[in-house]
């Protein structure tokens, strides 16, 4: 069995990423911002388009545990836990898809954000400056990814000394606040 198989869940991912743009090839097993970690921002919740007449769509609430929920429609939907950390004066978002498959297992993605008022911008840390980085950390690396199965607090020290640096992302995503 493939280990991408197993990580299917994260791949679902691939549809906040938009049609342009690669989706997330830096994965982690282990959650990355505990609650003690989680910042809320105002200016993330809400519904989200990449275009104003676009059918696909996410929706950011919070939830009950200092977190979002993010569902994405376009399609089937796709819903998935977050949380909002900081490093400094940059922003990033773990993602994890809700799953209650036994057979998935649920892998925890990080964003960095830009959030405005009428504006979210994101972009994966995955860049492959960053891949190279986090090879130093407990990992193996399936189909052309990277998936790191280092403990969370290790993960997030990474994050936090090279996350804000902007070699460290990818391609960015704009999305407009939808009405």
């Amino acid at each position: 069995m493939k280990w991408t198989a197993m990580l299917g869940a994260a791949a679902a991912f691939l549809v906040l990423t938009g049609c342009d743009t690669p989706d997330s090839s830096l994965l982690s097993l282990e959650q990355v911002a505990g609650e003690q970690d989680a910042v809320m921002a105002p200016a993330l919740l809400g519904m989200w388009a990449v275009t104003p007449s676009s059918e696909e769509f996410c929706v950011i609430r919070p939830d009950d545990t200092n977190g979002y929920r993010v569902l994405f429609v376009g399609g089937a939907p796709i819903a998935f836990s977050a949380r909002l950390f900081a490093v400094g004066d940059a922003r990033f978002l773990e993602l994890t898809p809700e799953t209650d498959n036994s057979f998935l297992i649920p892998a925890h993605v990080v964003a960095r954000i830009w959030a405005s008022g009428t504006e979210l911008r994101w972009s994966f840390l995955d860049s492959d400056w960053f891949k190279e980085q986090a090879q130093a950390l407990s990992h193996f690396s399936p189909d052309k990814k990277l998936v790191l199965t280092a403990p969370g607090g290790s993960v997030r020290a990474l994050i936090a000394k090279l996350g804000a640096d902007e070699r460290a992302h990818g391609a960015v995503t704009t999305w407009q606040r939808a009405q």
